[in-house]
């Protein structure tokens, strides 16, 4: 499948109204290895194949599991370590976390440097980083003298602390300890709740404990050691709760089986959201419940490709019918005469998204694009009041709410939503707005069958107006489609949540991590949900028809998105159950940052 560009981030302000109703290797932010792909071989200058080693004391950058990272021979979760988002996280020993940066020691503060690195607010005194005020009750890191340091809110000599003076058993604050002259947070040192967490050089957390890198279970050493009870499986240490059994029906499984009725064996049934590891055509992959690659279309691959000119559509677009059976005709139908170049360039990028994820191209429709258009004149021209038309006498007004727009313009279908950007760019407006939570809604909703854009630039600036048709004839199939899809590549780390209304924010505020959806053509209940680097969870919020504060969320839409942004060239793996229509699902999809 070729690379596609998924989101990408405008500067915009929006209102909602909503009618009715793979794997690639990466660095992380150190420069350090990332996710790996189960590749074992590496192309040298001359063409030779070489094996990539594991990672250990004679292999620093060696490989590790994916959602690993190799610091000083060990593999530790990347969900630890240092970053823009964990500011205080893992580094190589000799090295220390400021800011979401590793520094190396000669860099820093310290008594051989007393202009080193300081966090942001701070400055060196005396080889200590410090704020201007003396150290004391609300200046934790205050000035003291000659050969102290600011510790718990007093003054106390360097060698009591950890530090360059004392790199063992220095004191830390509550829930930190002291390895290698660093504090560390407790819950990133390697224990039975962070099986990934940080270990001694010379030494990784194998099963909760750290045990000597030569002896430990290992992508190099597939029958190491475990502690805590654990077994090594795959380079993993694995509880036996954790593996595929009758009771764990998606649990592990060795690579190239899958877990079948509770059993490791080959897969014999069909890709579906039922099943997320299924069989595919040839060519193909099972990505999120849909076979994803490069096909035509046909009544199977609905959203296939086509000739030049030509997209693949249901042919409720071409004879009104609204058989989903008969999904799947290329056709000129999509793009109506004498459409303007935004219209028909918005409604390229919003069927490059669509079928991206498996969903038929939507249809453009002439009277829709009128309504659209007479509404960015309104709101370029007289006034900017959102999705509303209050200004009856004014030469721009043709109704106050869009269906009245839609209805004034002559479409006879179901309005069914309107979404509104000000970017004064077609394709920016379709990116920016599926980059949202509310806003992309209508985009991927299988109901939404028809579309219409207007654009203006005037007086009061910029507008993009897009309005929705929604299906007369509902589709008997059952539609589940995820975004972003199944290995989707330079996905954006973050989300600055510019949309009105707001979603809940993140403890810590915007921005968050990028935006991850569910869409479905029947109304879902979510059961389990998780986002993983490694084995480490990603803490997220997720927004549901019936959790939502604004209750803007349809009944067959799932939102959920990282407290804070994501790692750069790094892959996450999504994973959600629950039931959609009264029916189970289980999805699992990874997608990769930019």
């Amino acid at each position: 499948m070729r690379r596609l560009a998924l989101l990408i981030p405008v500067p915009f302000l929006l209102f909602a109204a909503l009618g009715c109703g793979p794997d690639r290797g990466g660095r992380d932010d150190n420069g350090n290895n990332g996710t790996t792909n189960n590749a074992t071989n590496n192309a040298t200058n001359n063409g030779d194949i070489v094996p990539l080693e594991a990672c250990s004391l004679d292999a620093l950058d060696g490989e590790c599991p994916r959602g690993y990272t190799c610091l000083d021979g060990s593999c530790v979760s990347l969900g630890l370590v240092c970053s823009e988002g964990f500011p205080l996280g893992e580094c190589n020993f000799g090295q220390r976390c400021v800011d979401g940066v590793c520094w190396q020691e000669s860099d820093l503060c310290g008594a051989e440097n007393d202009i080193g690195v300081c966090a942001t607010g701070e400055f060196c005194n005396q080889g200590f980083c410090t704020t201007r005020e003396p150290c004391g009750t609300g200046q934790p890191n205050g000035s003291c003298g000659s050969g102290e340091v600011c510790f718990m809110d007093a003054c106390r000599p360097r060698t009591e602390v950890c530090g360059p003076d004392n790199r063992d058993s220095g004191a830390c604050t509550p829930a930190q300890a002291c390895l290698q002259g660093v504090c560390h947070p407790e819950a990133s040192l390697c224990n039975p709740d962070q099986r990934g967490g940080r270990c001694p050089p010379g030494e990784t957390c194998s099963g909760g404990a750290c045990l000597a890198v030569a002896d430990a279970c290992s992508l190099g050493n597939r029958d190491g050691a475990c502690a805590g009870g654990y077994g090594c499986f795959e380079g993993f240490c694995r509880d036996e709760d954790e593996l595929c059994s009758p009771t764990n029906l998606s649990g592990f499984c060795a690579n190239n089986l899958s877990c079948i009725e509770g059993e490791c064996r080959q897969q014999t049934q069909g890709c579906s959201p039922t099943v997320f590891d299924g069989l595919c055509p040839e060519g193909l992959v099972c990505s999120a419940g849909h076979c994803q690659g490069p096909v035509g279309c046909d009544d199977v691959f609905y959203f296939g490709s086509c000739p030049t000119g030509q997209t693949c559509l249901c042919d409720a677009h071409i004879n009104g019918s609204g058989s989903c059976r008969s999904c799947g005709q290329c056709s000129t139908a999509w793009l109506p005469a004498g459409s303007s170049s935004g219209a028909k360039r918005a409604i390229e990028r919003a069927n490059e998204l669509r079928n991206a994820i498996g969903l038929w191209s939507i249809n453009e429709d002439p009277e829709i694009n009128e309504a659209a258009q007479a509404h960015a004149d309104y709101i370029v021209n007289e006034a900017n009041e959102a999705h509303d038309e209050f200004q009856h006498g004014s030469p721009y007004y043709t109704g106050e709410k869009f269906w009245d727009r839609m209805s004034a313009a002559g479409y006879t279908g179901q309005p069914f939503s309107e979404v509104i950007a000000y970017t004064g760019d077609a394709v920016g407006a379709v990116d920016g707005l599926i980059a949202t939570v509310y806003h992309r809604e209508p985009f991927f909703d299988p109901y939404a069958l028809e579309f219409g854009y207007g654009g203006a630039i005037g007086p009061n600036g910029a507008a993009d107006v897009i309005d929705f048709g929604a299906a007369t004839n509902a589709c008997d199939e059952p539609i589940l489609v995820v975004f972003p899809p199944h290995g989707a590549k330079d996905v954006p780390r973050s989300w600055d949540g510019a949309e009105s209304p707001t979603p809940p924010a993140p403890p810590d505020g915007y921005p968050s991590g990028p935006i991850l959806s569910v869409h479905g053509s029947d109304a879902l209940v979510i059961e389990t949900h998780r986002i993983l680097i490694g084995d480490s969870e990603v803490e997220h919020t997720h927004l549901t028809s019936d959790n939502d504060p604004n209750g803007a969320i349809g009944s067959n839409h799932y939102f959920l998105y990282p407290h804070k942004p994501l790692r750069s060239n790094t892959e996450y793996l999504v994973d959600i159950t629950g039931k959609h229509g009264g029916q189970p699902f289980h999805l699992r999809w990874t997608f990769e940052t930019e």
